[in-house]
C-alpha cells in the first residue's frame, strides 16, 4: 500500500489544531521536518530505491524543500542515505 502523509499546525500545543495538509509526493513512513538556519524547511523521507535495489525491501533517507505557503515540495529530492546491512529493510 501507499502511505498518506500530512501536516497539521497550531499556534498552541494545546489547540485548536489545522486540518491536514496532505503532503504530495511524500512516500514512506516515519518522516520528520527540519527548520534550517537559513530559514529552509525540509521534509525527511523514506521510500525503496528507485533504481537498482540491492535487495528486497532496501529503504533509503530522503530530503527536499517544503514551501509552507503552499504545503507542498519544491526543488530538487537530495538522496541522504541508502541501505543497511544486508537485509536490513527499515531506513529509519
Amino acid at each position: 500500500g501507499t502511505c498518506t502523509n500530512f501536516i497539521i499546525t497550531a499556534t498552541d500545543p494545546a489547540g485548536p489544531w489545522s486540518q491536514p495538509h496532505v503532503i504530495e509526493g511524500a512516500p514512506g513512513i516515519d518522516p520528520d521536518i527540519f527548520f534550517d538556519d537559513d530559514g529552509k524547511v525540509w521534509y525527511v523521507g523514506t521510500h525503496p530505491p528507485h533504481e537498482k535495489p540491492n535487495f528486497a525491501g532496501e529503504g533509503e533517507i530522503w530530503c527536499q524543500e517544503l514551501d509552507l505557503d503552499r504545503w507542498c515540495l519544491a526543488g530538487e529530492r537530495h538522496y541522504l542515505w541508502r541501505g543497511a546491512c544486508h537485509g536490513g529493510v527499515f531506513a529509519e
